[in-house]
């Protein structure tokens, strides 16, 4: 009996021993691992699958035949963004928005309509436009030429467009591509001397602009305006240009060299219910985890570790505890006697909705004051991630309300003659904006990676991927091959977005 008890014994304090040595992310992030044997298949268990793969091929394949049969136009879209009516009236409420040259499907109607020449066409899967003028009818199923040369937004992916930083100041904007090479120089000299002007000469600059300076060019009719230098624009994906010109997705023309492409965060958030949950925490910045010591009355405080290792930006901690104060700090415990500063971690507790809510019902909660977003299905929560909200001057305020419109890309701006020019901005189509309250919205932020810290003008931001992922979650859901869509006014179905400080 003494042996068996001496080996207990010597067995738990190398346990005791071999956690204190353990290094702070093995703490955080390490588990148990252990040996399982993969069980053999069912002999017949991959030709169920594949017969249940081939039944959902065929399935697909017959609700595209059906739709066929029901919508036989094909056509392409026409105007840069063509609002879609609830009834086949020119002034019928708009549903929602479709882009220029995306494929859609319809049928004609029967009657006369007012205002729509060649009639009205109803639309898969719902809403109405007018053939010829918004919708060009292709009754052979071609893809049309301006589709290829200029497609439209690819709504399955992070980023809709190319995304291009302004990196000239007045750099213009072209109505088309110049048609010679004295063309582009005239454009070019243009702009060079306009900026003389803004710089050297300010008290001539109007009367340069009116072209009332002797010997001084006049404004090319090509250039349509001019861009300041930080403004964001966006370009359908795949164009290629060559190496002097890019469109932006109005189908303008802009030189290359006053452009730089942008890269955007690949941050993912956590998809919840498996090998994740509630609480967990993501790393803010960039650091290292402090090592809780006790003295002798067991008060507990927090010492700096130099050779801790240093946890990189987003970095996952699935073990991460509710804010508390240890000893001086406001600090996450995170496993075993490490804990976070409070500064380096955004932190995601499971709450309970202020509101009645379906089991099926998807609504999300933003942690203002700890930086963080949860998607709830019912009572369960599903996604987890890291967002910026406003800073102090942009406060994002709290409560809760309803998304009422979605948009694939939304161009913001505030170019404003009172807004003092360090803060005006212009971003072209921002991806994935989910109005919930008046300007206020839920998107994504490629022009910057540093989630987790409050950095907006009063907007929840989102990586690319996160956004698209809640985009996807939430109501109303956007149809095929739309570009934006309303909720409903009169019977609001909009997932709710509660926001606590």
């Amino acid at each position: 009996m003494r042996i068996s008890i001496a080996a207990a014994v010597l067995v738990a304090l190398a346990l005791i021993v071999g956690l204190a040595l353990r290094s702070p992310s093995e703490v955080v992030e390490g588990t148990a691992r252990e040996t399982v044997q993969t069980p053999e298949p069912h002999p017949s268990s991959e030709s169920i699958s594949d017969r249940r793969a081939d039944s959902e091929v065929e399935d697909e394949e017959a609700k595209a035949e059906r739709i066929a049969r029901e919508y036989p136009i094909e056509g392409t879209v026409r105007y840069f963004q063509l609002g879609i009516r609830a009834e086949p009236k020119r002034d019928a409420r708009i549903l929602g928005f479709i882009r220029r040259n995306t494929r859609v499907r319809a049928r004609a109607l029967d009657g006369d309509h007012p205002g729509c020449t060649h009639g009205f066409l109803e639309l898969y899967p719902r809403g109405y436009a007018c053939a010829g003028t918004e919708i060009l009818i292709d009754e052979e199923g071609e893809i049309t030429e301006a589709h290829r040369i200029f497609p439209p937004p690819v709504s399955e992916h992070p980023l809709p467009y190319d995304y291009y930083f302004v990196t000239m100041e007045d750099a213009p904007v072209l109505k088309r591509f110049p048609r010679n090479y004295q063309e582009r120089e005239a454009v070019l000299a243009y702009v060079r001397r306009l900026r003389h002007y803004k710089r050297n000469e300010s008290e001539k600059l109007e009367a340069f602009l009116e072209g009332k300076i002797e010997g001084e060019p006049r404004r090319p009719r090509v250039i349509d305006r001019f861009l300041a230098r930080g403004y964001y624009i966006s370009s359908p994906r795949g164009i290629d240009e060559g190496s002097r010109y890019i469109r932006n997705a109005q189908g303008e023309v802009l030189f290359a060299d006053s452009l730089l492409k942008v890269e955007a965060s690949e941050h993912r958030g956590v998809h919840l219910g498996g090998e994740f949950n509630l609480p967990l925490g993501f790393v803010a910045r960039p650091g290292r985890p402090s090592r809780i010591v006790r003295d002798e009355d067991g008060n507990e405080s927090l010492v700096d570790d130099e050779d801790a290792e240093v946890f990189p930006r987003y970095a996952l901690l699935p073990h991460s505890q509710k804010r508390e104060l240890i000893g001086r700090f406001l600090a996450h415990r995170v496993g075993g006697d490490w804990a976070f500063k409070e500064w380096f971690i955004a932190h995601a507790e499971r709450i309970e909705p202020p509101f009645e809510v379906r089991s099926d019902e998807v609504w999300i909660h933003v942690d203002l004051a700890e930086q963080t977003l949860v998607v709830y299905r019912g009572k369960e929560p599903i996604f987890a991630t890291v967002v910026s909200t406003g800073v102090e001057a942009h406060a994002t305020p709290p409560g809760v309300f309803r998304i009422d419109k979605k948009f694939v890309g939304r161009t913001m701006n505030d170019v404003s003659p009172d807004t003092p020019k360090g803060d005006q901005y212009r971003i072209e189509d921002v991806p994935y904006t989910q109005y919930y309250q008046g300007s206020y919205a839920i998107h994504a932020a490629f022009w910057h990676d540093r989630l987790g810290i409050p950095r907006s003008h009063g907007c929840v931001n989102l990586s690319p991927h996160d956004a698209m992922t809640v985009f996807n979650l939430t109501e109303p859901e956007l149809p095929p091959a739309w570009f934006g869509i309303y909720d409903d006014p009169e019977a609001p179905s909009g997932s709710r977005v509660y926001l606590t400080e």
